[in-house]
């Protein structure tokens, strides 16, 4: 039997697939965005720099990790109003992050760059 846990990366899988490749969402942009969320923190994850020490993430990042994840997190939830029109963008990323970005700064930068030009 499945956990509730793996049912929900699934489906926001599925939903993050949709926006990618349609730009189109059916969720409240409140529950999109935890989805969202939920998935950011977990590709981040993925990334080597995830399980290095403070000071080689530091010396890599320029941050911690968890510094990064913070940043990230928060600017995305910052969008309280609606999604930002790059959010097709944002899903494609998401989804193909380690394919596209080799290591966790180039992909914060990209993740950066989209959230920083909505604003």
């Amino acid at each position: 039997m499945e956990s509730k846990h793996e049912v929900a990366e699934e489906e926001t899988r599925a939903l993050l697939e949709v926006v990618a490749s349609t730009g189109k969402f059916w969720h409240h942009w409140d529950v999109l965005k935890s989805s969202l969320s939920y998935h950011l923190k977990q590709v981040l994850s993925e990334y080597p720099e995830a399980n290095m020490t403070p000071e080689q993430q530091n010396s890599s990042l320029g941050e911690t990790y968890p510094e990064l994840v913070k940043r990230l997190d928060e600017a995305l939830l910052s969008f309280v109003e609606g999604p930002p029109f790059t959010l097709q963008r944002f899903c494609e990323i998401l989804l193909n992050a380690q394919s596209i970005y080799s290591n966790l700064s180039k992909l914060a930068l990209a993740l950066e760059k989209f959230t920083v030009s909505c604003f």
